[in-house]
C-alpha cells in the first residue's frame, strides 16, 4: 500500500508492506520526504491512529485518537507498530489509520485507511458456527473492544424461534479468548390486550485459556476443542427451557 501528500512545500511518500492485515500482525513501512520549494524542510511523522469515518469526512477535530507513533528530524524514516489482539477492525464506522506528514497536526497531513481483519483464532470460531453449527454469518463490527459477529440461526426446527446470535470475541494477547454468546428469541407475550410477540436476550459469557484451545504447532484453534466449549455454551442455552430438548 502507498500514498503520497504534499505539505508546505515537501512532498511525503509512504509506504506499507501489504494490503490486508489481521489484529496482532505487525505493519512495517517506510517514509520519505522529498522538497519541492526552495528551503522546505521537515521533519518526518508517522502514526498509528483509530479513525472515525464521520469525523474524517467532516474534517472535524477529534477525528484521529493517537495510537502509536514513530518520528525521525530527516528521512528516510523506516517504521513498524504491532497491531494489539484487539486492534480496532474495518467497519462502517471506521478503522485504523496511516498518518503521515511534517507536523504533529494530525487533521492536516496524509492519510491511508488500513484493511483489518479480526484475529485467525476469531476467524476460525466464526467459521465453526458456519460449517459444523450451520448458523449464517450476517455481518460484523468493532464494539467495546471486541469484534462482533451477527448470525442467522440454523435452519433446523430446534432453532425457528431464534432472530439471530450475535457473538463478541476479544483476544487477549497469548493468555485468553474471552467471548459472550448473545442469543435473542422471539417470545409470545401475554398482555391485557391479547398476545404480542417480543424479542429477549439471554447471554452467555465465557473466558477460554488461549493454551487449552491453539494449537502449538500452528498457532491456530483446536477445532475439536472449540466444539466441545462451544457444545457447552448451547447445553446452558437450552438449560433455560429456550431449546427443544
Amino acid at each position: 500500500m502507498k500514498g503520497v501528500s504534499f505539505q508546505n512545500g515537501v512532498e511525503f511518500k509512504v509506504s506499507i508492506d501489504g494490503e490486508v492485515w489481521s489484529q496482532g500482525d505487525v505493519l512495517r513501512g517506510r517514509l520519505d520526504a522529498v522538497a519541492r520549494n526552495p528551503g522546505a524542510q521537515a521533519n518526518l511523522h508517522v502514526f498509528l491512529a483509530d479513525g472515525s469515518d464521520k469525523k474524517i469526512k467532516q474534517k472535524a477535530a477529534g477525528a484521529f485518537q493517537i495510537l502509536q507513533k514513530k518520528s525521525a528530524a530527516s528521512g528516510p524514516l523506516d517504521w513498524s507498530f504491532e497491531l494489539p489482539t484487539d486492534a480496532r477492525i474495518l467497519d462502517k464506522s471506521g478503522s485504523l489509520y496511516i498518518v503521515y506528514g511534517g507536523t504533529e497536526t494530525l487533521e492536516t497531513l496524509g492519510q491511508l485507511r488500513l484493511n483489518i481483519e479480526p484475529h485467525p483464532y476469531i476467524q476460525d470460531i466464526y467459521s465453526l458456527l458456519n460449517t459444523h453449527y450451520r448458523f449464517v454469518f450476517k455481518n460484523r463490527i468493532y464494539a467495546k473492544g471486541m469484534v462482533e459477529g451477527v448470525f442467522d440461526p440454523p435452519q433446523a426446527k430446534e432453532w425457528a424461534a431464534l432472530e439471530e446470535l450475535v457473538v463478541q470475541i476479544k483476544v487477549n494477547g497469548k493468555e485468553s479468548i474471552d467471548s459472550k454468546f448473545q442469543f435473542f428469541r422471539k417470545v409470545v407475550d401475554a398482555t391485557k390486550g391479547g398476545l404480542s410477540a417480543k424479542v429477549m436476550k439471554r447471554e452467555i459469557d465465557q473466558q477460554w485459556s488461549t493454551a487449552h484451545v491453539v494449537h502449538d504447532f500452528n498457532n491456530r484453534v483446536n477445532k475439536d476443542q472449540v466444539i466441545l466449549l462451544v457444545d457447552k455454551v448451547i447445553e446452558e442455552y437450552r438449560s433455560t427451557g429456550w431449546l427443544p430438548g
